[in-house]
């Protein structure tokens, strides 16, 4: 879909991100506070689930909180 990439979109260390996806039919959209990171068309799952994740390619630990999480349905 979309290769992986920085984003200066991406607030560092101990902050807040709102990060909002958008999944309408084959349309992908990830925007992180208010910008728009990445987008792609693909109809390769017509169904799903919701889920999350949070990770580093650093060899430290990484602490990640998730809160305020609304799913909604076009």
């Amino acid at each position: 879909m979309v290769d992986w990439t920085r984003s200066s979109a991406l607030r560092q260390g101990n902050t807040t991100n709102h990060i909002r996806a958008i999944c309408d039919g084959t349309y992908l959209a990830l925007i992180v506070n208010g910008q728009l990171v990445a987008e792609a068309n693909d109809g390769t799952y017509p169904s799903g689930d919701v889920g999350l994740a949070a990770g580093t390619l650093e060899p430290e630990p990484t602490e990640v909180h998730f809160d305020n999480l609304v799913v909604t349905v076009p």
